[in-house]
């Protein structure tokens, strides 16, 4: 096992070494393949004459089923979401994978991870090893002509970019590896209802606070985590949450007129009042304040618009902009958390700069939120704030408008002030490859059913003659036009009940 501080110098030697890179121009922005070296049984087992057999590093490609780890609880060399298998025998290209830069990497006391985008990778250092970034030119002149023999060492695992090879180097190849797409497929919403240390976040109070903090419940996990104004505003919403649950009201205006000599025996009526406590759950419509409403109606008219597109959008990058598709942002919602002088987050929704012209109550940002994202050089993500609607902080309360709600189920209930994304709306570039990809396959698996289906029916002797025969060219047609265009959306449209 590795002591605490190796992981995290290989974490800060790589990151040096990518920052460097990038300076002299190269790109990291696509894996273009995996190279391993093989062991000594597996070498044995490979053809005559091949690479691995000569005990020459090589690359792997989505049927490799080299494992590595410990004994008893050994994974996949390759990541099994792109590997190739009976339900997905056409998997995503490992080009799909990338580094963004040096706030790709990261460590735990054990492990390096890697952000490669729609993958998180986590190499666990079992015993010894360490990482390199290799230039192409000695890659191909050293390490990939020399035996591992010759080397005393092994080539775990190495990601061949454009110009450089991140390699994992082991003596005695002692490692292992997770691949997880989860943080990237997950909802938002969901890692907070599970999350042990945010407590009492559950099916409704999620909803709740994700209503309060402007952010929509269909944003997956990377899209609100990996942004500071999102996460920001949802910790300032759990914390007015959780301060108006510990004040006096919850006793005065909830409880005490439903108690009767220490008796809580609450009427109907008294019951149906805890919805005045909500903003969003099992409502038919919300009340908001008029610059919301605004937000409101230009997000509903923005997904309306994307959603009539044959086009895809992402949610990321200047699509957000073009389609006026910002974040439903109420500061009035989180008041209480927003005027605070400690720990204000303020700078963190709205920018340093943005917060000061607002007038917001100045903090010495040395908390440990800016000092994670900073450290993971994500200070500069973009809020999804439509900045101009802002002209002050807070808003008169007086004036209110109600705005419709929209429920669906998915597993469980989602409560919403805005309705969820259409099919066409991506998270990333990535993922619109990584759709294109799926959809061709899909075209191209429709053609052969088709092609097939219509060589049974010329050979079929039961065939029916007045069935009305159509050529080739017209199966095809329809078969490929029953291929869904869009990936589906787990979400079914629910009537409300307020």
């Amino acid at each position: 096992m590795p002591e605490q501080r190796e992981p995290r110098a290989m974490e800060v030697q790589i990151k040096h070494a990518i920052a460097e890179a990038q300076e002299e121009g190269s790109s990291f922005s696509a894996v273009h393949a995996l190279w391993i070296d093989a062991t000594s049984q597996e070498a044995k087992k490979s053809p005559l004459n091949s690479r691995f057999r000569n005990h020459l590093v090589d690359r792997i490609d989505a049927s490799c089923a080299f494992k590595r780890g410990q004994k008893d609880n050994q994974t996949p060399i390759y990541p099994p979401q792109l590997s190739i298998t009976k339900k997905g025998p056409e998997p995503e290209p490992i080009t799909t994978l990338g580094l963004q830069g040096p706030q790709s990497v990261s460590s735990t006391a054990r492990s390096l991870i890697l952000d490669l985008g729609p993958l998180k990778l986590m190499f666990s250092f079992l015993t010894h090893c360490n990482v390199n970034l290799y230039q192409r030119r000695y890659w191909e002149d050293t390490i990939s002509v020399l035996s591992w023999d010759d080397r005393h060492w092994s080539v775990a695992l190495a990601f061949e970019f454009n110009d450089h090879f991140l390699a994992f180097i082991s003596l005695d190849n002692l490692f292992q590896i997770l691949n997880s797409t989860k943080l990237e497929e997950r909802l938002a919403i969901k890692v907070i209802r599970d999350m042990k240390s945010l407590h009492g976040a559950g099916v409704y109070t999620s909803l709740e606070l994700f209503a309060m903090a402007g952010v929509s419940p269909f944003l997956s996990a990377a899209e609100v985590f990996r942004n500071l104004s999102r996460t920001a505003r949802l910790l300032d919403a759990y914390w007015c949450y959780c301060q108006r649950t510990h004040s006096d009201e919850l006793w005065t205006k909830l409880l005490r007129p439903a108690v009767h000599h220490g008796v809580l025996a609450p009427t109907v009526d008294q019951r149906l009042q805890y919805r005045n406590w909500l903003c969003v759950y099992a409502k038919d419509n919300v009340l908001c304040t008029p610059r919301e409403a605004t937000l409101i109606d230009n997000y509903v008219d923005a997904l309306a618009m994307i959603g009539s597109s044959p086009e895809p959008f992402v949610r990321s990058g200047d699509d957000v902009h073009l389609a006026g598709l910002h974040d439903v942002f109420e500061p009035n919602r989180i008041r209480s958390a927003l005027e605070r002088s400690e720990l204000n987050l303020g700078h963190l929704i709205f920018t340093e700069s943005r917060w000061h012209a607002l007038g917001g109550p100045l903090s010495s940002m040395d908390d440990p939120i800016t000092k994670m994202f900073e450290r993971r050089g994500l200070l500069d993500s973009t809020t999804f704030l439509h900045n101009e609607i802002y002209e002050t902080l807070f808003v008169d309360s007086t004036g209110l408008s109600r705005r419709t709600t929209y429920s669906y189920h998915a597993t469980k209930q989602f409560w919403s002030i805005t309705p969820c994304f259409p099919p066409n709306l991506f998270h990333d570039m990535r993922a619109v490859r990584a759709w294109n990809i799926t959809y061709t396959a899909k075209l191209e698996v429709a053609e052969v059913a088709a092609r097939e289906a219509q060589r049974r029916k010329r050979t079929s002797s039961r065939s029916v003659a007045t069935d009305t025969p159509i050529s080739l060219n017209e199966a095809i047609a329809l078969a490929r036009l029953n291929v869904p265009s869009w990936p589906t959306f787990p979400f079914t449209p629910i009537v409300g009940a307020e």
